[in-house]
């Protein structure tokens, strides 16, 4: 299924662009009592966070796209990092990632889902592209839990109309449910019946701490001229790096395990897109790696680093800023998807059927007067312009045989191929 799929993992057949961007790096302080000892302080003014040093005679500064303090609404910060922009992007046919980072107990949770009261980024971004859908649009959800080597899909019994799709983890193809969504309350509800089976369990800092990441995707699809634009919005809400000490029982202790693995192998792929862009070894990098893989490639990054600012928590929250320091190095390059529709992808495959079949002849009667070094690469040319003749016709097609060269086999499951003219 097109549309339940992920953007970058529709391949469209004629992509209209492609723009390059820097990432979007925010820090959030999360909200303590007023008489808990801070190490952390931001100064919204200037964009600035002051850390406390490993030692209480410094301090380390930090500068980021935007930092938030204690008292900045999800709403506010929603405002801010002009995420209204990227909705806009993926109602234009782009992928676009948000992603809330930090240590066990730092916020990330409530950033992304809030509470009865105050909304957080999941109903923010709901709110703000059921608003947008045109006529012939169409939104769907799908929700995935992540551990460090499984993916599980929890909209599978949701009973609602649906479409399924699926994403390579492991080498494998995982199926998954995306459910039509027609209004931010069906996407609200949807979503807790799916979320309240989420890992969860007690560490020293949270006693409801997340076990596993989450990533919720609205697939977006707009008709546009001649076919339509497919977009995806990933909004992931990760599990908390920690120390494995502060777990109480074994069970704990292997699920951190599990957890910071997962967290170092995105960390690599982070850490690696300061320098290039991706290729395929990096989707086999763990399951959270191989379902970010397309986004991460082809659309655009916001990574919400939430800190908690208490003293006692020092060594977390400077991990977690270098961590944020080093993402600020991120480029990352957009692609816009397009899909054609069935009379304009004819049109392109009768224009690109005439092309090849005038290329093939070329190439055949160079092959019969070429010299023999340039033998070989001629007859490889000649198959790869076979070969995709082939997919768009859905018929095998083989160039006549070289003087002096063995006949191909007959094929005995069928009719003779015919030779290439």
């Amino acid at each position: 299924m097109a549309a339940a799929t992920e953007a970058g993992g529709h391949r469209a057949a004629s992509p209209a662009g492609r723009r390059r961007e820097a990432a979007q790096i925010a820090i959030r302080l999360r909200p303590v009592p007023a008489d808990a000892v801070r190490a952390v302080e931001v100064d919204a003014g200037t964009q600035r966070v002051i850390c406390q040093g490993e030692y209480d005679d410094y301090a380390e500064e930090y500068t980021f796209s935007q930092t938030f303090g204690e008292g900045t609404t999800t709403t506010s910060a929603y405002v801010e990092l002009g995420f209204s922009q990227r909705v806009s992007s993926v109602f234009q046919g782009c992928n676009e990632a948000v992603l809330a980072y930090g240590c066990t107990g730092s916020g990330k949770t409530f950033t992304i889902f809030g509470d009865a009261q105050r909304p957080g980024l999941l109903t923010l971004f709901a709110q703000d592209i059921l608003a947008r859908v045109p006529t012939g649009g169409q939104v769907l959800v799908s929700c995935l839990e992540l551990t460090h080597a499984a993916v599980t899909d929890r909209l599978g019994d949701s009973g609602l109309e649906r479409q399924l799709g699926s994403v390579m983890v492991g080498g494998k193809q995982v199926k998954f449910t995306a459910v039509v969504v027609h209004s931010v309350r069906q996407v609200l509800a949807v979503l807790d019946r799916a979320i309240v089976h989420r890992r969860v369990g007690s560490t020293t800092y949270n006693q409801c701490s997340s076990r596993s990441h989450v990533l919720i995707r609205f697939h977006v699809r707009v008709p546009v001229a001649k076919g339509e634009a497919v977009g995806c919005l990933s909004v992931v809400d990760l599990a908390g790096c920690e120390r494995e000490v502060h777990n109480a029982t074994d069970q704990g202790r292997q699920e951190a395990r599990q957890i910071n693995q997962s967290l170092t192998q995105l960390n690599r792929t982070l850490l690696k897109m300061q320098t290039r862009e991706l290729d395929p070894s990096d989707r086999r990098q763990g399951a959270l790696n191989a379902v970010l893989y397309d986004s991460f490639k082809d659309g655009g990054i916001c990574a919400i680093f939430c800190v908690d600012p208490r003293l006692d928590r020092l060594a977390e929250a400077r991990h977690t800023l270098a961590m944020a320091t080093s993402c600020l190095a991120i480029r990352t390059v957009k692609r816009v998807n397009r899909h054609p529709t069935k009379e304009a992808h004819a049109e392109l495959s009768d224009a690109r059927m005439g092309a090849l079949t005038r290329q093939l002849q070329v190439l055949v009667a160079e092959r019969r007067v070429g010299a023999t070094e340039q033998a070989e690469a001629l007859e490889q040319r000649i198959q790869e312009v076979c070969r995709e003749i082939e997919v768009l016709t859905g018929r095998s097609r083989t160039p006549a045989p070289r003087a002096g060269s063995r006949s191909p086999p007959r094929d005995r499951s069928g009719p003779t191929r015919p030779a290439a003219a």
